[in-house]
């Protein structure tokens, strides 16, 4: 809401450049118009001049000085190819600006919930608002009794737990707010787990992991699959040669419940939300980082469509040891959370399927029926979001160093990056050019 006055201001700006753009069209074309008439003048001053002339060598004389002067004070007042390239230069920037204030218009109206002149839509919108700050507020008012549940302290600000005695912090909150929190940690000299991303941006993720060394404060950015038993375990059996020399790595992740448009809206979208942790993974059991990608996708769900993102995207990797990958996700699996790795070699495969509620199969005259698999993600990875907390512990008890490295998540997100590029330009992009994107 506190946009809209800036976003009003900035339309009112641009409408008064578009005003001047306009003007300035207006007089070129003006100005084409009067050296028009001044070349009219001067033929039909010459028409005169043949007409009263009797010698018609004199005539013909006076007219070619008369042409040559016109010439030459058209070529020098009047170039028509350079006036009209300078108008068509002020359509352009016109046309641009009207663009730029329809899109700013969109903006506003979807800030104001499109309420076409009347209150409704308005009224609406700041209901909604409050219904959040009623929750919120909710939170605050149960903070000491949550506190008092989970046997904890509970703290009014961000400044106030930085001051405390805590040891070490996590960072679950939106992905907006990551970044700062982090850094905050880190100047505070608090250890930090903190959920992916660490960052939108490349400078943002260097710049903390940069600080966290130089303040010898462990950064661990959590990318939960690599604790998983069945992932690790797979990892680990590739690693030691058991499928021989390993030729192919294929990652399935679709994802259930479809997130809301409000956390798509604010998620950095599917590549950088989603197939980070396929990206993360598979390139842990490869051992490199692949030297090309490419990728395509598509958006069957019509909400996400319209935020600019992609509900189904499957990517190609190469990995300078040859060995191809290849991850295909989705956000909406009806049928449960559905996560698989597959891992083929020379010499056999392994498989890392999805967790099913129990082990039994009822075989009947209708065929072979199994539980369904983990409903979506806190339960599938319980387990390995334990694992990853005992992980940080010893983190941050000096008993080992962190496991996933500045390398790893810059290499991370330069993929996510690269892959979305792949997929929105239908091309084969080179690790190479991934720097460049930020």
């Amino acid at each position: 809401i506190d946009r809209i006055p800036h976003l009003l201001l900035h339309i009112t700006n641009i409408t008064k450049q578009l005003d001047e753009l306009k003007s300035q069209k207006k007089t070129a074309t003006d100005k084409i118009a009067t050296l028009t008439d001044t070349v009219n003048k001067k033929e039909r001053e010459l028409g005169r001049l043949i007409s009263s002339n009797q010698n018609l060598a004199a005539v013909k004389i006076n007219q070619q000085i008369k042409i040559d002067e016109l010439q030459n004070s058209l070529s020098k007042s009047y170039d028509e190819s350079t006036y009209k390239a300078t108008v068509e230069n002020l359509q352009g920037q016109i046309a641009a600006r009207e663009k730029e204030i329809v899109s700013l218009k969109e903006k506003v109206q979807l800030v104001e919930s499109e309420r076409d002149g009347s209150r409704e839509g308005w009224e609406i919108f700041i209901q909604q608002k409050a219904e959040e700050i009623v929750r919120l507020q909710h939170l605050v008012d149960n903070l000491q009794r949550i506190a008092d549940e989970q046997n904890c302290v509970a703290a009014a600000s961000v400044e106030e737990v930085m001051e405390s005695n805590v040891d070490a912090v996590i960072v679950a909150t939106p992905t907006d707010l990551h970044t700062d929190l982090v850094r905050k940690c880190i100047a505070a000299g608090k250890p930090v787990l903190t959920e992916k991303p660490l960052a939108r941006h490349l400078q943002q993720i260097d710049d903390c992991f940069t600080s966290s060394a130089a303040a010898g404060v462990p950064l661990f950015v959590a990318f939960q699959r690599r604790f998983d038993p069945a992932f690790a375990s797979l990892a680990s059996a590739v690693n030691a040669g058991n499928v021989g020399q390993l030729q192919f790595v294929r990652s399935v992740s679709r994802d259930n419940p479809v997130p809301s448009t409000d956390y798509i809206r604010i998620s950095g979208g599917i590549f950088h939300d989603c197939m980070v942790h396929d990206l993360d993974m598979v390139c842990h059991i490869v051992g490199q980082v692949p030297t090309h990608v490419s990728s395509f996708g598509t958006s069957f769900i019509s909400e996400i469509g319209e935020l600019d993102d992609m509900d189904s995207v499957v990517a190609s990797l190469l990995f300078p040891n040859g060995v191809t990958a290849t991850i295909d996700i989705n956000r909406k699996s009806v049928y449960g959370y559905d996560q698989r790795i597959e891992a083929f070699g020379d010499s056999g495969m392994l498989q890392a399927d999805n967790y099913h509620r129990t082990s039994v199969t009822q075989a009947n005259v209708s065929g072979f029926t199994r539980p369904p698999v983990d409903f979506s993600f806190p339960t599938r990875y319980r387990e390995a979001y334990m694992l990853e907390l005992q992980c940080f512990i010893r983190c941050v008890l000096g008993e080992q160093e962190v496991p996933i490295t500045h390398h790893d998540v810059r290499t991370n997100h330069l993929l996510a990056s690269g892959i979305e590029l792949a997929a929105r330009e239908k091309r084969v992009v080179a690790f190479d050019e991934m720097e460049s994107l930020g």
